[in-house]
């Protein structure tokens, strides 16, 4: 599959799911890197490319050096993964790629016979904030005992698949696989993480989840859901006291960024300038990602086995009406 390639870069696209996501972030992207949509999958109205009605039709239709962008709610996401791999073509898969770990590792063996890409796509390990962190850590490892993750949103999106219960649509898959990808990428344990509190169990609009866990020697404390004050961010502590804060963090669209650094009474900050990471992430050759396949397939089937893990806690205590009763509080400043 070279013919649809300049340089090896993806250069021919067929998206599947026509939500917000994909028309706010994903389309704009592609045609900011005049990379070409040859084909939209979708029961909406979409000019500019082909309409395909359903995926199988896409498949049969289109050049073999097309990349599909599945953009479809995760309970979707094995079957249609499956039909694209298998009919021979490269797929970049919308977090969370898969619901369960046996779903993941059944993608993964198929796309390794087929010789086809795989790619989940957290767009922020491709800006200038997660490169800057990941040297950080690099460099102070063996000094860290903390780390500290709040990601939660005013809102969840109306109208979206967010709303309709499932275990699979709440904001531990949809928010939290942010924050289990980055502790995979740190090569931290995640089979100690555990769900301490969930507040408003069930409740999409105002649900609210307090994981912790040591990770190895690293205590770990997570935010997810919904808080009347958007946080996203990261923060990281070692044992003389230091810490350092990168913020917004999983986030994919071009603007200024902050790393906060603290120590003693000292406050200062470090302003980043990040480019569009999805237009970053659709412009990685081929050929890299390949070369990068194994561990990537590694750390999405361990964060899809953490999902299912962390699932199962979370159905039980929307069961039992949560594992704490309380209001809700504000969590910007809960680290």
């Amino acid at each position: 599959m070279t013919g649809g390639l300049e340089g090896d870069r993806f250069s021919r696209f067929c998206v599947v799911g026509l939500g917000n996501h994909a028309r706010t972030k994903l389309i704009p992207a592609l045609i900011a890197n005049k990379q070409q949509i040859v084909g939209v999958v979708t029961s909406q109205s979409f000019p500019g490319a082909p309409n395909f009605r359903c995926l199988e039709e896409a498949l049969s239709d289109l050049p073999s050096d097309t990349v599909f962008v599945i953009s479809t709610p995760p309970a979707t996401h094995f079957d249609q993964a499956l039909l694209v791999i298998k009919a021979g073509f490269d797929l970049i898969l919308e977090k969370p790629a898969f619901t369960t770990r046996r779903d993941a590792l059944k993608a993964v063996a198929e796309s390794t016979r087929r010789g086809t890409v795989l790619v989940e796509g957290f767009m922020y390990r491709y800006t200038e904030l997660y490169r800057r962190l990941m040297v950080w850590w690099q460099a102070e490892q063996g000094s860290i005992d903390a780390i500290d993750t709040t990601f939660v949103l005013p809102v969840m999106p109306a109208g979206t698949f967010r709303h309709d219960g499932m275990i699979a649509s709440s904001s531990l898959y949809d928010v939290g696989c942010y924050v289990l990808s980055l502790f995979a990428d740190l090569d931290l344990p995640l089979d100690t993480l555990e769900i301490k509190e969930v507040l408003f169990p069930g409740d999409c609009d105002r649900e609210v989840l307090h994981l912790a866990g040591l990770l190895g020697p690293i205590c770990a404390n997570v935010r997810i859901g919904v808080n009347a004050t958007y946080t996203n961010m990261v923060s990281l502590r070692t044992m003389n006291g230091l810490t350092m804060t990168f913020s917004p963090f999983f986030y994919g669209r071009a603007g200024e960024k902050v790393i906060l650094r603290e120590f003693l009474s000292t406050v200062s900050q470090e302003l980043v300038r990040d480019r569009n990471a999805y237009e970053e992430m659709f412009a990685i050759p081929r050929r890299v990602w390949f070369e990068d396949q194994p561990r990537r397939a590694k750390r999405m089937t361990d964060v899809t086995a953490a999902l299912e893990r962390l699932g199962e806690m979370l159905g039980t205590a929307r069961r039992d009406g949560g594992l704490r009763s309380g209001k809700s509080t504000d969590l910007s400043n809960s680290f």
